[in-house]
Formats: structure tokens, C-alpha cells, sequence
């Protein structure tokens, strides 16, 4: 069975999120967005969508928030090329973002994590083909 993703992220600043991300690179599904929050379309199947807080707390009134900067997961994005992950990198730096960790490049796999405005985690990485 096949199903789109959306993974839901809150914001603290709606502008300034969207600004960061589109700098970045990521692409904006204009008609999933408005004031409220936006649309990052990574492919025709998977989506993130960062809303504004209240907005987010809206769809499960029930849903307690962690404190900021406490994480039970992270966003993983797959790049074309460890050249591609660092010219992303340097994207991410560039606009804001906060790199977490040193670069790791091991036989399998080269990633670098970051940090967006609202300190989500992110990780960007290159799976190594083996032969």
C-alpha cells in the first residue's frame, strides 16, 4: 500500500521558518499553505508541514509538547552526494540553522546534522552504494 507522509512540525514564526527553508533550498507547496503554516514538498509523497503553534496544537487538543530542544525523533533527508550534503550544509548555516554534530563518513553512510529555527532536528545524509 502506498500513502503520503506528512510529518507536522510547529513554528514559533511562521515568516521566518518559511524563509529559512525556502533559502535553503526545499521547495513550497503554495496551495497547502497560508498564514497558519506551510507546505515543504520533498517528493510527490512525502511533505513536512510547519505550522504555526497554536495551529499545530489544534489538530489534537490532547497533545502535550515537549520542552524546546528536546527531541524523541528526527527528520532525516537523503542526498544525491556527499557534495550535495554539504552544499545543503551550507545552505542550512548560512540562513540560521545550527549544526549539531561533526561530519560522519564511514563505509556506509556520510551525514551532518543541524538544527532549523525552532530547533528541530534534522539529518542530512549520502548512503554509500556498495559494490
Amino acid at each position: 500500500m502506498k500513502v503520503n507522509t506528512y510529518i507536522h512540525l510547529y513554528t514559533e514564526n511562521v515568516p521566518a521558518s518559511r524563509n529559512f527553508f525556502t533559502k535553503i533550498g526545499l521547495t513550497i507547496k503554495d496551495d497547502y499553505s497560508n498564514e497558519k503554516g506551510f507546505c515543504v514538498e520533498f517528493n510527490k509523497n512525502n511533505y513536512l508541514m510547519v505550522l504555526e503553534k497554536s495551529h499545530f496544537l489544534s489538530f489534537h487538543p490532547t497533545l502535550k509538547l515537549a520542552q524546546q530542544d528536546v527531541h524523541s525523533s528526527f527528520i532525516s533527508l537523503e542526498m544525491k552526494s556527499i557534495e550535495h550534503v554539504d552544499k545543503f550544509m551550507k545552505k542550512v548555516l548560512k540562513n540560521g540553522g545550527i549544526e549539531t554534530e561533526k561530519a560522519s563518513d564511514d563505509e556506509w553512510v556520510y551525514y551532518r546534522s543541524f538544527k532549523d529555527l525552532d530547533l528541530n532536528q534534522f539529518e542530512v545524509f549520502y548512503m554509500k552504494q556498495k559494490d
